[in-house]
């Protein structure tokens, strides 16, 4: 955590999370069967733990995700109770707090976070098979029918869903017709285009557009894949494929609406891996993966090769690496209660993973004036001009409460601040690529 302090008035305090790229999972204790919250250093694969997780029995890979604006991590797994319930959890990254955990609506997975909408999307699926006699769906998808058999064949009807991680309720948005099952862990979403992303058993990709659950694409991969990851910075889509041939895992890039899939090279030393164990570190340009022995291998991107391979001292699974597009973030902003009256002057902070920026100089130098806000002063309505759409909106007081979040769609936009009580507030504006902050007092 590095304080900074910005002209004297204003204090800054942001915690470089990204600068070192954290990788947080799960980690059960076999003797005692508890599930607990950790991080991992990725350089040496230390293992922290940050808190146990209570009621937790099983946890299916493919079912996490982090929320780097709010710093949570988000999973859903089964409870420990005498009759089951799927729950989702929210868990605090910074000391591993559960902050929430209802019960889930509907039999979810491939969760995931869209960090410029702040919203979460997952698939539902839906089996639409006819029993004779009792039956259930596991967390696995499998269909558990006792002493039974089914009418028909087993099928099941896939629905992209938003969720509510409060409430734990799952809104379908469309069905997604054609499905023919899914991989567990093998899905992502790209936040610039809306788009959500995920491989379905008949290795048949679909790009779906998750405003209204639509078919963007659906081609056939040109080969089988494993563990897709996006490089949020690049729009690139990574993945594992196995060379029968060469008996090699492969790094590749996967082209989504053609489906074809296009070979880095060989991935030396990596012989097999465990499913749900990748996340992508877009700070450092590398894919990083645990091996059958509990190696966290670290994969350059360029060239596919292995740069290290530091030891996990146990199983991990769930892996979400902490890394905010691309390095840059606003963590939270607190004033200097002495001199808050001070606070007059224009200031613009940006987090880097290279460093932070205190002036504006230095920021319009960076980040090339993402986006405008004026007049400032004002009184009833800001005009905000912005270089990418969308953009995230998000409105702080000088307490560093969020007082207001919204999506700008377009390059121009009036924003009503009639109700806004006279003060200085802090207007954060993020898009695909960068964060910026803007001090604006309302008379």
């Amino acid at each position: 955590m590095k304080t900074l302090l910005i002209s004297s008035l204003l204090i800054l305090n942001i915690s470089f999370i990204n600068a070192q790229s954290t990788i947080y999972g799960l980690q059960l204790d076999t003797v005692s069967n508890i599930n607990y919250f950790v991080s991992i250093d990725p350089d040496d694969a230390t293992i922290t733990q940050l808190d146990s997780i209570s009621g937790v029995d099983v946890v299916a890979n493919g079912t996490s995700t982090v929320n780097e604006s709010s710093e949570f991590y988000i999973f859903t797994a089964n409870d420990n109770q005498t009759n089951p319930v799927t729950r989702i959890y929210t868990i605090d990254i910074n000391n591993g707090a559960t902050l929430a955990n209802p019960t889930l609506s509907a039999s979810v997975v491939e969760l995931n976070y869209d960090n410029i909408a702040d919203e979460y999307y997952a698939l539902e699926f839906e089996d639409t098979t006819t029993y004779s006699g009792l039956y259930y769906v596991n967390d696995f998808g499998d269909t558990i029918y006792p002493g039974s058999n089914p009418l028909s064949p087993v099928s099941y009807e896939y629905h992209l869903v938003s969720i509510n991680t409060s409430t734990g309720i799952a809104t379908r948005i469309n069905t997604i017709s054609g499905v023919n099952g899914h991989y567990l862990d093998n899905s992502s979403f790209n936040p610039t285009s809306k788009e959500y992303v995920f491989i379905a058993g008949d290795d048949v990709i679909y790009t779906i557009d998750a405003n209204t659950g639509s078919i963007v694409s659906n081609p056939s991969l040109s080969t089988t894949i494993r563990e897709l990851q996006l490089n949020v910075k690049t729009g690139i889509f990574y993945a594992i494929s196995y060379n029968s041939i060469t008996n090699t895992n492969d790094l590749v890039t996967v082209n989504t609406t053609t489906g074809v899939v296009t070979l880095i090279d060989s991935i030396q030393g990596l012989s097999s891996y465990m499913s749900g164990t990748s996340t992508l570190d877009t700070l450092n340009n590398r894919y990083c993966i645990v091996d059958d022995n509990d190696n966290l291998i670290h994969i350059d991107l360029s060239t596919a090769n292995v740069t290290s391979n530091p030891q996990l001292s146990s199983v991990i699974n769930n892996l979400c690496i902490n890394v905010v597009n691309g390095g840059e973030r606003i963590i939270n902003v607190i004033k200097d209660e002495a001199q808050a009256g001070d606070l007059n002057a224009e200031s613009n902070i940006v987090e880097s993973g290279n460093g932070s920026y205190s002036n504006n100089e230095d920021l319009r130098s960076y980040v090339g004036e993402p986006f405008q806000a004026y007049p400032n002063p004002t009184k009833n309505q800001l005009t905000i001009s912005i270089t990418e759409a969308p953009t995230v909106l998000r409105v702080f007081n000088l307490n560093g409460i969020l007082i207001e979040t919204r999506t700008l769609n377009n390059k121009l936009n009036k924003i009503d601040v009639s109700n806004f009580q006279n003060g200085l507030y802090f207007f954060t504006l993020s898009d695909s690529t960068k964060t910026e902050t803007k001090k604006i007092n309302i008379q």
